[in-house]
């Protein structure tokens, strides 16, 4: 019965192990300036396999399917979706997103005295009393 277990266990282990799996390469880089951009994810999203590119913007990963979508998406940057087939190194370029703020100012840290008259809200200024 146990030799019977064994058998039947193993066989369903070697199986699994037979798969095919493929490998899907590539580098992505800026359209704007054509360097290469690390840290970009990388998504198989029908496999659930995901990485993410290196400091020279190049990628591997391993998908158990010869073709399908790969997703690539960067804060700042548009998020591309291309068809992929394995063996055919990728060369993606992302676009910079238009909407993004180049600058911001601070303009009150709320620790500044400023008159009634250009204050804009309600405020009460807590004394011993009122705190206790």
């Amino acid at each position: 019965m146990i030799a019977l277990l064994v058998i039947t266990f193993g066989a369903g282990a070697s199986q699994a192990q037979t798969k095919p799996s493929y490998t899907l390469q590539g580098t992505v880089i800026s359209a704007l300036d054509k360097k290469p951009l690390q840290a970009v994810s990388v998504r198989v999203d029908a496999d659930q396999v995901k990485s993410s590119t290196k400091k020279d913007g190049s990628f591997s990963i391993t998908v158990p399917h010869r073709n399908g979508i790969v997703k690539f998406s960067f804060v700042g940057y548009k998020t591309v979706e291309l068809d992929y087939t394995a063996g055919a190194p990728l060369h993606v370029q992302l676009t910079p997103l238009e909407n993004q703020l180049d600058e911001v100012e601070v303009v009150s840290k709320g620790y500044q005295k400023i008159p009634k008259e250009r204050a804009t809200g309600s405020f009460v200024q807590i004394d011993n009393k009122l705190f206790k």
